[in-house]
């Protein structure tokens, strides 16, 4: 049964609930952007199993791509229209849900405290020590590794904290978790000094550009104590250059409740009211921004 999840804590954490009531399962770590692709990867060799996907939004091309597998159940807690999918293609999304891992977990029958984990991350209301520290834990490996080094140490992961092994995950890697926090306090300052606050309307907007792939939660907290804060809306446009072309990686974040599926969805997007984003073939700057709000949010 191969399965296909995100590559962040509430993804890992799915998986870590799968493999617990499953078994062992090879898995690959998407996104949105890739989950056609990687559907399409693993047809020739598991068509004829069943097909699990959790913590990434679909499409109809990728549900239909999904019905190639004898049988499919996508399980997923963004926003995004599901239509009519195929008959083998069971499409369980809870947009109401703090995490995909609590439907995956009602899916389940089971209650399981790795759920309040990833609820407390993905929503970014942090309270647990151990949710703080397996959120860096997880944002140095993906700083650190990439391509299948990744997928291997994140399958890895799972597999331990399947296994009630998050204390002691924790306590291996702590030399590594305090390596992050470390590179998180040196890049604060700059973040700080880098953002450009512009207000749009009436909306104070914070803009951050890179270049540098950076988990968007270092960028949220930088900006948690910034003097003119809070923002009604965080940007963070990361800028990607592959094969002489430029993409753009957008995220929308929000510190007073605004809803950014409409300004996402306008780029192509998605993801949830209080945080979304979607990504660009070719430069989006700030003076675009600066007019998709408008258009958005101006009465």
């Amino acid at each position: 049964m191969p399965f296909i999840t995100h590559l962040d804590a509430d993804g890992v954490i799915s998986l870590a609930l799968l493999l617990r009531a499953r078994g062992e399962m090879p898995a690959r770590f998407s996104s949105p952007t890739r989950i056609l692709h990687d559907i399409c990867q693993l047809v020739p060799k598991y068509h004829e199993e069943e097909l699990f996907v959790t913590d990434i939004s679909g499409s109809p091309l990728a549900l239909r791509a999904a019905s190639l597998f004898r049988k499919a159940t996508w399980i997923d807690h963004h926003r995004w229209e599901v239509g009519e999918p195929p008959e083998n293609v069971e499409v369980i999304v809870d947009p109401s849900a703090p995490s995909a891992a609590s439907v995956v977990a009602r899916y389940l029958g089971v209650q399981d405290p790795l759920v309040e984990i990833a609820n407390q991350i993905d929503t970014n209301s942090i309270v647990d020590e151990e949710a703080a520290r397996l959120r860096m834990y997880i944002a140095y490996l993906r700083r650190n590794r990439s391509g299948r080094s990744l997928g291997s140490a994140l399958y890895g992961l799972a597999k331990k904290l399947a296994e009630g092994g998050l204390e002691e995950v924790l306590e291996e890697n702590d030399e590594k978790i305090r390596e992050f926090e470390e590179w998180m306090r040196n890049i604060m300052p700059r973040i700080l000094k880098k953002t450009r606050i512009v207000l749009v309307d009436g909306l104070k907007v914070a803009f951050y550009e890179t270049t540098e792939s950076l988990p968007i939660f270092v960028v949220y907290e930088s900006l948690k104590d910034h003097p003119e804060g809070p923002f009604d809306i965080i940007v963070v446009s990361f800028y990607r250059i592959r094969d002489g072309k430029i993409s753009t990686k957008l995220e929308f974040r929000t510190m007073n409740q605004l809803n950014l599926l409409p300004l996402s969805r306008l780029f192509g997007g998605g993801g949830h009211e209080r945080a979304a984003g979607a990504t660009v073939d070719g430069l989006v700057d700030i003076e675009m921004l600066v007019r998709a709000i408008k258009g958005v949010y101006s009465k």
